[in-house]
């Protein structure tokens, strides 16, 4: 499989299509601020990654760009880490807003609309 061969070559990284599989497996996302927000203009900036970390905690892999780039995907709004989380189905997002903060995400589908 292509992406076992990937993972072989880079361990501690993974795309966004890996990511995926890998929540799909029960894998967590963990958002890490890697520089502390600051509100400008009704938006908080600073700089965020991404890591998944597997069902166990042993083992974590750093979103990256593209795997052959590999380099740290960054999120520099709120905004923008905000909806690559609802992408994965986080539908109540931690943020964590000063430096050196992780926080686990909680992967969960939004609610079924009401049927009348």
């Amino acid at each position: 499989m292509e992406l076992e061969h990937n993972f072989k070559e880079a361990p501690n990284v993974v795309s966004e299509d890996g990511c995926r599989v890998l929540i799909n497996q029960g894998w967590a996302i963990e958002v890490i601020c890697l520089e502390s927000a600051a509100k400008r203009h009704s938006n908080y900036f600073g700089k965020w990654g991404v890591r998944v970390v597997s069902p166990d905690g042993s083992v974590e892999r750093i979103l990256v760009t593209a795997r052959k780039v590999m380099e740290l995907r960054v999120f520099k709004t709120i905004t923008g880490l905000i909806s690559f989380l609802d992408d994965f189905d986080v539908s109540g997002p931690r943020i964590p807003l000063y430096e050196g903060m992780r926080l686990i995400q909680e992967i969960s589908k939004p609610p079924s609309p009401a049927r009348n």
